[in-house]
C-alpha cells in the first residue's frame, strides 16, 4: 500500500515543472508571434499600455504620483472631434486651464497651426506659454514617448515649469510626462 502512494506522488508534476513548462510555452508563443512579424510591435504596444493611463468615467486620470488630470467635458469633446477629423495623422493640441495643488483642470483647448503632420509625426507652431498640457497624438496604442517628444517636453518646461506633456494614443488613453 505505501508503495502505491509513492508511485502516485511520482506521477504528479511538481510545481517547478509546471512553472518551467509554462515559461517554455510562453517563450514558444512569443517566438511564433515574432516570426510572423508582430513581436516587436506587440512589445511596444504592451510597454505603452504600462506607461499610459485610461481616462475614467469622470474624464479624469490619476497619475502614479497622485497628480490628477481632469478634462472639462466640452474640452474633451472638442479634442475628440479634432482628432477624428484628422484620422490617420498626428495632431497637436494645447490644453489650458487651472492648476490647484496636484490637480490640473483642463477647461480650454487651443489648436496651433500645423506645419507638417503624418501618421508618425507632427510639427506645429508652439503652444501658448500658459498651456498646462501640450498634447500630441500617436497612432492607436503607441503610447511611448520618442526622443523628439522628450526634447520638446524639456523645451516647453523652460517656458512653463508647471506643464505636463501628454501623448494621446487612443480616444481614452493618454501618457503623461513631467
Amino acid at each position: 500500500m505505501p508503495e502505491d502512494i509513492e508511485l502516485e506522488e511520482e506521477k504528479k508534476p511538481g510545481l517547478f515543472k509546471k512553472i518551467f513548462l509554462g515559461v517554455i510555452a510562453l517563450l514558444l508563443i512569443f517566438l511564433i508571434i515574432s516570426r510572423v512579424g508582430l513581436g516587436p510591435e506587440i512589445l511596444h504596444i504592451f510597454a505603452g499600455k504600462l506607461a499610459s493611463h485610461e481616462l475614467d468615467e469622470n474624464l479624469s486620470i490619476t497619475l502614479k504620483d497622485g497628480t490628477e488630470i481632469v478634462f472639462n467635458p466640452g474640452t474633451y469633446q472638442e479634442l475628440l472631434e479634432y482628432h477624428d477629423r484628422r484620422e490617420g495623422k498626428e495632431i497637436k493640441a494645447c490644453l489650458l486651464g487651472d492648476k490647484k495643488d496636484n490637480e490640473y483642470l483642463l477647461n480650454d483647448i487651443f489648436f496651433p497651426e500645423i506645419i507638417r503632420n503624418d501618421v508618425f509625426s507632427v510639427t506645429s507652431a508652439p503652444c501658448p506659454d500658459d498651456t498646462l498640457v501640450p498634447l500630441h497624438s500617436h497612432p492607436d496604442n503607441r503610447c511611448l514617448y520618442s526622443s523628439q517628444d522628450a526634447k520638446s517636453h524639456e523645451s516647453f518646461k523652460k517656458i512653463n515649469p508647471e506643464a505636463i506633456s501628454a501623448v494621446m494614443c487612443s480616444k481614452t488613453r493618454f501618457g503623461f510626462y513631467r
